[in-house]
């Protein structure tokens, strides 16, 4: 057959067919071409996964021939025939398989005679083998390269289903100027490609990359790489374009049920994944750490205030009807006696011209009915005295029980010379101020909020015996659960009776029990079990309250069996904490403040 030879031909016309010098012959012996094309890839281990075998190799196929990476399943899928049909894993030794081994070339010609790559490289030869190099080579083909390429086909030397891997595989091997160039672009959009379909986890973003459009956005990004590209900070580019996918993917309908189910309908395992943080920003603009402004935060950070103290048995020093007000700070500082972030709060009497301590003002990440710092169940709110302070890399770190880990975030700047607020004083030389964050990097956190009962309606203050239960009773139309504190109270959710994922629909009033038209957004829907407990995560809602949008929503049981909802917090969340001064700037603050000297001895 006329296609025994084309690996020979391949290696034979390697420079022309990039586009490279004017001597071919001389740069490429058959021999030593093939030689040089068997050696491009190895055989994996016999033991590797399919997917471990050929992965790669599906992603050559697709960017190849449809210009964009794999989705999960069509990885999977195809890996597992490749594994099937014993093919080889590197490039050359499979574009030579294509004419000996029968399931090869039909998996190859599936992706060639494809509607997809028939509708990327429509036309004529000509059209066609340039669609192909600007796909692959993101260039168009040098005049020798064309005709190269355009004759094999024309001749019958080379199929159109087996032609955009061959100039995939041409590409890979030339050792021109400009072939080294291309061989370094294609191995980035082969490496990246396999990066975006690893990075597709949840299932909404396996669903969003289906269909002609999604493609097209996914070829679009793919085709923004260059020889320069990082393949490290592309990463915010896959996760944008995900994001963009996710958000544009058309709704697809919750079953609709209008009578009441069995209850449950079934059980609440533990699902192997739960619905990711949404998006790939924080909450709040990410500060620039440096450890030395974490340890000078450390040393002593104070936040200014005005008092107002109210005493029956004593003087009152901070009227609440007259024109004086005590001044005063909360601060938070690192105990090396202890180890441990303590955090006090002071008041300056001026008639007794001393210091008032008042209660703790601890930092927290959040507050709740419901709280699990990591290895158990709380009612109380997780405060920075509990952990222990580490400096990890430049940063500073405070680590929960549990595995719950927060990184401190902190950025300081100059005051010297800006004005008090209120006053004609400025700051002096040494005076700062802190921009504080706490950035989750391990573990969660649940905070949940039992429910009211306040509307009366399907908030649903009722006690159920399993999360199941509770979950079966909103599975209808008729009675949506309102979630008052993550969704409001003019939205409800109805889970899928049948499968996971629920629905967020409008309620015809303040937590009634009566939707509005149709879903206005779907939920992924997960289950844990936290200290003995099942948990509903559900992939958040643009319709929730809070301006963050770094959460997952939670449903659990309390101990007496009625619904609390709230916020999961996961790694990658970042808490703004209130923004601080150092002890110099808290000092002016005194001084300005009060003209007792007594006020400027701090405690």
């Amino acid at each position: 057959m006329r296609f025994t030879s084309f690996t020979a031909l391949l290696a034979a016309a390697l420079m022309t067919a990039c586009g490279g010098g004017s001597d071919p012959a001389s740069n490429h012996g058959a021999n030593s071409s093939s030689t040089l094309l068997a050696s491009a890839g190895a055989i994996a281990a016999a033991s590797a996964s399919p997917v471990e075998q050929y992965g790669s190799t599906v992603q050559q196929l697709y960017i190849a021939y449809f210009g964009r990476p794999a989705d999960p399943a069509g990885l999977t899928n195809f890996a597992a025939s490749l594994s099937a049909a014993s093919a080889p894993t590197n490039l050359p030794d499979l574009i030579a398989a294509y004419t000996t081994n029968a399931a090869v070339k039909n998996l190859i010609d599936s992706f060639g005679t494809s509607a997809e790559s028939q509708k990327l490289y429509a036309g004529d030869t000509t059209a066609f083998v340039t669609a192909v190099f600007n796909n692959v080579l993101s260039r168009p083909p040098q005049t020798a390269g064309l005709n190269f390429w355009v004759n094999a086909i024309n001749s019958g030397t080379l199929t159109k289903g087996n032609a955009a891997l061959s100039i995939m595989a041409g590409a890979l091997v030339n050792t021109t100027p400009q072939g080294l160039l291309d061989a370094a672009l294609v191995n980035k959009k082969i490496s990246l490609g396999s990066q975006f379909t690893a990075s597709i986890m949840t299932s909404d973003q396996i669903n969003a990359y289906k269909g002609s459009a999604a493609a097209a956005s996914v070829r679009t990004m793919l085709s923004s790489v260059t020889g320069d590209t990082d393949v490290n900070v592309f990463q915010a580019t896959i996760n944008t374009t995900l994001d963009t996918l996710v958000a544009q993917a058309p709704l697809t309908s919750i079953p609709t049920t209008t009578t009441p189910l069995p209850e449950p309908v079934f059980e609440l395992e533990d699902t192997a994944a739960l619905p990711s943080l949404p998006g790939t920003t924080s909450p709040v603009s990410l500060i620039t750490p440096s450890a030395t402004a974490a340890a000078n935060f450390l040393t002593e950070a104070y936040s200014a205030f005005n008092f107002t103290i109210i005493s029956v048995w004593d003087t009152v020093d901070c009227p609440t009807n007259g024109q004086v007000r005590c001044p005063g700070f909360n601060r938070v500082r690192y105990d090396s006696s202890s180890n441990r972030v303590v955090s006090d709060s002071w008041a300056f009497e001026p008639v007794k011209q001393s210091w008032l301590p008042l209660s703790a003002s601890n930092a927290r990440l959040a507050g709740g009915d419901i709280m699990n710092y990591g290895n158990g169940w709380s009612d109380s709110p997780l405060d920075l005295e509990l952990a222990s302070r580490s400096i990890v890399n430049d940063a500073t770190y405070f680590s929960y029980t549990g595995g719950l880990k927060l990184k401190l975030n902190v950025a300081e700047s100059s005051l010297s010379g800006s004005s008090l607020a209120g006053t004609s004083n400025v700051y002096s030389a040494d005076a700062k101020a802190f921009k504080v964050e706490l950035e989750q990097t391990e573990g969660a956190v649940y905070e949940l909020y039992k429910s009211t009962g306040f509307w009366k309606g399907s908030d649903d203050a009722k006690s159920y015996p399993l999360l199941a239960s509770f979950r079966a009773a909103h599975a209808i139309t008729t009675a949506p659960f309102c979630m008052q504190r993550s969704l409001s109270v003019s939205y409800g959710i109805v889970f899928n009776p049948f499968g996971r994922g629920a629905a967020v629909y409008k309620l015809s009033g303040f937590c009634t029990s009566t939707i509005v038209g149709e879903p206005l957004e779907l939920l992924n829907e997960g289950v844990t079990t936290v200290n003995g407990r099942k948990v509903i995560v559900l992939s958040k809602s643009s319709y929730a309250t809070t301006k963050n949008n770094q959460f997952n929503l939670a449903i659990a049981l309390d101990a007496d069996g009625v619904a609390s909802e709230g916020y999961r917090y996961s790694k990658g969340y970042v808490y703004k904490l209130s923004d601080s001064i150092n002890r110099t700037a808290m000092l002016d603050f005194m001084k300005a403040k009060s003209t007792s000297s007594a006020a400027w001895a701090l405690p």
